[in-house]
């Protein structure tokens, strides 16, 4: 009966831990990034901002908080419940048992949650390599630069004052810029 009643405290404080640290740490309204322009559910279909992470972050607290509060109700509990008679090495050896399962319990829980969230990581990272190229390839548009879809076309008059480039002299390889032909390396004169 003991172990029933610090089992459903366990799980109730893991509950109570877990809203608080996520109110304070990881919901949205404790880490504000606001996007300009963009607001409401527009960010929620377009998936700007995964849902998933912060579910898996407090997921992660939950279960951790979970593994140590039932670890203290079985300390508490088992050997002191009725029955169970255990002599001081008996009982050592249970403790050190627990205590190390408790943290190989601890390390995969964190090792799998943060596989999880590798994968949340490589989506955000490559969204915003895409945005940032999306809006590099942006700029040489605004700017007028050839091949963009705004530039108009130039009158013929500027067209003629563009300088050419020069000769080789050697291969005749028309070369925009340099001192040296672009083809075979000869001087310009």
């Amino acid at each position: 009966m003991l172990l029933v009643f610090l089992s459903v405290v366990a799980f109730i404080a893991s509950i109570v831990l877990t809203v608080i640290l996520y109110r304070k740490f990881i919901s949205p309204d404790s880490v504000r990034k606001i996007t300009p322009g963009v607001s409401g559910w527009a960010t929620f279909f377009r998936f700007d901002h995964l849902l998933v992470e912060n579910i898996l972050k407090a997921l992660y607290m939950f279960f951790a908080f979970e593994i140590a509060f039932q670890s203290i109700a079985l300390i508490i509990g088992v050997p002191f419940g009725p029955g169970m008679r255990m002599g001081v090495g008996q009982f050592f050896m249970w403790f050190f048992g627990l205590v190390i399962g408790v943290i190989v319990l601890e390390v995969i829980l964190r090792i799998s949650f943060e596989f999880s969230l590798l994968t949340v990581l490589i989506w955000k990272n490559t969204t915003a390599i895409r945005k940032t190229m999306e809006q590099g390839a942006q700029l040489p548009a605004a700017s007028g630069m050839p091949g963009s879809p705004n530039q108009v076309a130039a009158p013929n008059a500027a067209a003629q004052t563009v300088p050419q480039g020069w000769l080789c002299p050697k291969c005749g390889h028309n070369n925009r810029t340099g001192k040296f032909c672009a083809k075979c390396g000869a001087k310009k004169d």
